[in-house]
């Protein structure tokens, strides 16, 4: 079943994270267990948001719609579309409902949310349109970001995210 763009994920619904294997998101990078950096709101989250005149939303896939690999495909063909070579990629996984039950705590709005790809090119790859945004964990103000409230929500949200079985460094 599909849902509609801009829809919420339906109850018992998993998204995955694809994340570059970098020291701010996996601390050493060997390590599988995420920092709480993991579901902050990156540059490119921010971008598209303003430019799609949208709420900043952290962005995931809806498992029922996208695989793992298909995930990281579409990682890449982002990094190559904007010049870079891609990097290693590592899969997470989360359930939306305990994505909103964490979330909504510090932010009442917060919610998973259907949220396809329209890129010209992107938007035909296999999975592109199982991508989905949390939305409701970017923070503009920088004393926000550094309270313990919402740090310690994105530490709650990392504590749950796992490697999906069938997912290894892509």
């Amino acid at each position: 079943m599909t849902t509609a763009a801009g829809q919420p994920l339906p109850a018992g619904a998993w998204v995955l994270r694809a994340l570059a294997v970098k020291d701010v998101f996996f601390e050493p990078p060997e390590h599988r267990t995420p920092t709480p950096d993991a579901f902050k709101p990156n540059s490119a989250d921010i971008k598209e948001g303003e430019r799609r005149g949208l709420p900043v939303g952290v962005s995931v896939f809806d498992r029922a719609r996208t695989t793992p690999e298909q995930a990281v495909a579409i990682r890449c063909w982002f990094a190559q579309k904007g010049g870079r070579d891609p990097p290693e990629y590592r899969v997470l996984e989360i359930a939306a409902d305990q994505v909103r039950d964490i979330a909504r705590a510090y932010n009442p709005d917060a919610d998973v949310i259907s949220d396809p790809i329209t890129d010209e090119g992107a938007r035909d790859l296999p999975g592109a349109d199982g991508h989905a945004a949390i939305r409701g964990l970017y923070q503009p103000d920088r004393k926000q970001r550094q309270s313990p409230d919402y740090k310690a929500m994105l530490d709650r949200l990392a504590g749950q995210a796992q490697h999906p079985p069938d997912a290894c460094s892509l």
